[in-house]
């Protein structure tokens, strides 16, 4: 049941996802909004730290922000987008 969730938030997301790489800040809200507690949870999971966590979590936004444009399939945003999030907490941890 859980994946299916996921995939009805992902579904309702698709046509956010072109928006947002078109440079559409409310299509991009909408994302933040449905993936950020997922991704704070993941990056506290890599790090232990909450404060690096929401760091890691910061970072991935921005980098998302920058790059979303190049994600192939819409359909694996939530993926991609925690792949991006961990990466940032391996890199504050290391620090």
């Amino acid at each position: 049941m859980a994946t299916s969730v996921v995939a009805a938030i992902d579904d309702s997301l698709t046509g956010a996802v072109a928006l947002a790489a078109a440079g559409d800040e409310t299509a991009f809200a909408r994302i933040i909004e449905a993936h950020h507690d997922d991704m704070r949870r993941i990056c506290y999971v890599i790090c232990g730290d909450l404060d690096v966590a929401d760091e890691a979590v910061q970072a991935a936004w921005s980098i998302v922000w920058k790059k979303l444009g190049g994600l192939r399939d819409p359909a694996r945003l939530r993926p991609w987008l925690v792949s991006v999030a961990a990466n940032e907490a391996r890199q504050g941890h290391l620090d």
